[in-house]
């Protein structure tokens, strides 16, 4: 019997304290689910916004807005996928643009989400000489509630309950909410606020996209079981979410034409497993909503979903690093073939 080797009565000074831990934990689980819910929303961090922030206030400075043309910069907008594919010195090179890139880009999908990047643009009336907006036909399918993924099941909420599992998935968020504490402390005692050169490179998301060894390959089936549950392979979503999320592109591209802005949509690289789900009626929908909407204004469209080998993905939205230097390599060439035309 194992009783004759362990006597139990010696460990009951450690169930309390033991069982006061799991408690405390389950509590901190439960008020994470509270405060953040028990699924992932499409936020955006402070890191980020504080970016935007800081190279509005710069691009201001080093081209006022009473100026009566465009400022001479190119400025990219877009999510962690423009973030990992595109190299701004690449683009800035003499076979390039040929000057200033000042790339602004954030996490989650969305053109809420890239709306919230340009609004310190927006009001501080920046004029950048060409705009590029990196996006992916799948952001009309983003649920405008800001949700990035499904509601979980009965199930799933008790196993993330019982396992603590929130208290993981909420460390991002519950940094985030510190780290804005700081801030609202910071500018309640006149710190200054964090400066950024407008030509520095946006924040990469870490060596676990720098190639694909980081990623195993349970988390990248995750990442594509989350993609096909959010609704981005399926049509009736597009249906339900498509005219509210390219009126706030349209919105966008209207904003930038007025300032007289050259602006251009580009469809970031995807993995063949990815835009071949995807409908293409959501693709021939945006271009005709753009056309139909703007008329001779509407931007061009530089598809480049299928420019990048599966091989060179580190998952199946972000490019690896040398998918990084290939995308930036055909952007390049794209924006000088332009720039002959439009010299």
């Amino acid at each position: 019997m194992v009783s004759e080797f362990v006597d139990f009565r010696r460990c009951r000074g450690f169930v309390g304290p033991l069982l006061l831990i799991v408690a405390m934990l389950e509590l901190v689980n439960w008020l994470t689910i509270m405060v953040y819910g028990s699924g992932q929303p499409g936020y955006l961090p402070l890191k980020y916004t504080e970016s935007a922030e800081s190279k509005a206030r710069n691009l201001e400075r080093l081209f006022p807005p009473s100026l009566e043309h465009t400022g001479q910069f190119l400025l990219y907008l877009g999510a962690s996928s423009a973030g990992e594919a595109i190299e701004a010195p690449r683009l800035a090179a003499r076979d390039a643009y040929g000057g200033p890139v000042c790339g602004i880009c954030g996490i989650f999908a969305g053109f809420d989400i890239l709306q919230r990047l340009a609004d310190p643009l927006i009001q501080r009336n920046v004029r950048p000489k060409i705009v590029l907006l990196c996006i992916h036909t799948g952001y009309l399918a983003v649920d405008p509630s800001g949700k990035s993924n499904p509601p979980h099941s009965i199930s799933g909420f008790v196993e993330s309950a019982l396992t603590l599992q929130n208290i993981k998935r909420s460390r991002a968020e519950v940094g985030d909410s510190i780290c804005r504490v700081s801030s609202q402390i910071r500018h309640f005692l006149g710190i200054p606020e964090p400066n950024q050169s407008p030509w520095t490179p946006p924040n990469r998301m870490g060596n676990r996209v720098g190639t694909a060894k980081y990623w195993s390959s349970i988390a990248i089936e995750k990442q594509f079981s989350t993609l096909s549950a959010s609704g981005a392979f399926d049509s009736e979503t597009y249906v339900r979410f498509q005219d509210h999320n390219v009126e706030l592109l349209i919105q966008l591209i209207g904003h930038f034409n007025r300032l007289g802005s050259e602006t251009k949509i580009v469809l970031m690289p995807e993995h063949s497993a990815v835009y071949n789900r995807i409908p293409f009626t959501a693709y021939e929908y945006l271009v005709a909503r753009l056309s139909g909407d703007l008329g001779n204004d509407a931007p061009e469209v530089w598809n480049f979903v299928k420019s990048v080998p599966d091989d060179l993905f580190a998952d199946y939205i972000h490019v690896n690093d040398d998918g990084r230097l290939l995308f930036s390599k055909i952007l390049a060439e794209k924006l000088h073939d332009y720039q002959v035309r439009n010299p």
